[in-house]
């Protein structure tokens, strides 16, 4: 759930040497420049300074200044309507138990790169107890998809079918669920008596985002 911030600075960097190579002549010594970067990169266990800083965006940040903050990037984002979407769609994969996704879901990123990783990383922690229970390989993807940033995430390893809906639309809109605020996941809450409570949580905005993640577990996962 962490991998957004463990990889940000090596994203950072790769991203800030990728524009000399689109030109339509290459800077000489770009490509290898490319090759030859290295970032250190912290994948330990829990109580990493990832935590650190994961823990403070989640105490600190509110509803209602991460929806703003995805508002001012572009996205018609509610997000009550994603995150009860988010645990409607993966419930039944989790009670099935079963290993295969044949779909990605695509949820709302902000513009600005630090809170870009640390959002990601809040929707990569409501997501990880669903794919917990059975052996999914995820791959993750962030990027610029219809001038909005993005978070992509598929969960059948890497699939070419996921590879490519990261760079064509059409396949994109085919392969992937949007979650910002689908239509159908008000009348959907009203008909369930377990996620109600939530739902009580989640009209609260100035709700931190560690307390909003708790409810959304005991809600969807039972815990």
């Amino acid at each position: 759930a962490r991998s957004p911030l463990a990889f940000a600075r090596l994203w950072s960097r790769v991203a800030a040497q990728m524009p000399p190579l689109l030109a339509k002549e290459e800077p000489p010594g770009a490509l290898q420049a490319l090759g030859d970067t290295q970032v250190p990169i912290d994948i330990g266990g829990p109580g990493t300074s990832h935590d650190g800083t994961f823990n403070d965006f989640v105490e600190h940040q509110s509803l209602y200044g991460l929806q703003q903050m995805l508002l001012e990037s572009g996205h018609p984002v509610r997000l009550r309507g994603a995150m009860l979407a988010l645990g409607s769609l993966l419930r039944p994969v989790m009670q099935s138990g079963s290993s295969h996704i044949e779909r990605g879901l695509t949820l709302p990123l902000p513009v600005d790169p630090f809170y870009r990783s640390l959002v990601a990383a809040f929707w990569l922690e409501l997501i990880a107890p669903f794919v917990a229970q059975a052996d999914f390989e995820l791959a993750i993807f962030i990027g610029t998809i219809a001038e909005r940033e993005r978070l992509i995430i598929g969960f059948n390893g890497a699939s070419s079918k996921t590879l490519l809906s990261v760079v064509d639309p059409q396949t994109y809109a085919a392969h992937n669920i949007d979650i910002d605020d689908p239509e159908w996941i008000d009348a959907h809450a009203q008909n369930d008596q377990r996620i109600s409570k939530l739902v009580s949580y989640l009209d609260q905005p100035q709700l931190s985002l560690r307390v909003a993640i708790d409810a959304f577990r005991e809600a969807f996962i039972g815990g």
